[in-house]
C-alpha cells in the first residue's frame, strides 16, 4: 500500500467503526499475506501470493475446541518430518 503500519492501523480503526466485518476481513487477509511473505519458502511465497493479490481472500484459524479463542491456551503445534 505504499504506507506504514500506523497509517494501516488509523485506517482499520476508522473503516471499523461503520464496517467492523469487512475491517477484520482486511485485517486477517494483510496478516496472511504478510506472513507468507515474511516467513514464507520461495515455493510457498510463489504459490500463494499471486492469488491474494485478488483472486483469493487470506484467513487464518484461531480457535481449537480445547482453548476457544484463547490464543494462549492452543495446543496444536506443527512437527517438520523428513525433508527440511
Amino acid at each position: 500500500m505504499g504506507s506504514d503500519t500506523v497509517a494501516f492501523a488509523v485506517a482499520m480503526e476508522e473503516l471499523s467503526v461503520g464496517y467492523a466485518s469487512a475491517a477484520l476481513s482486511l485485517i486477517a487477509h494483510t496478516m496472511t499475506s504478510f506472513t507468507i511473505l515474511a516467513f514464507g519458502t520461495e515455493n510457498a511465497k510463489a504459490k500463494h501470493l499471486p492469488g491474494l493479490t485478488g483472486e483469493k481472500l487470506g484467513a487464518f484459524g484461531v480457535a481449537e475446541p480445547s482453548a476457544g479463542t484463547d490464543t494462549l491456551a492452543i495446543e496444536t503445534f506443527t512437527e517438520r518430518e523428513g525433508r527440511n
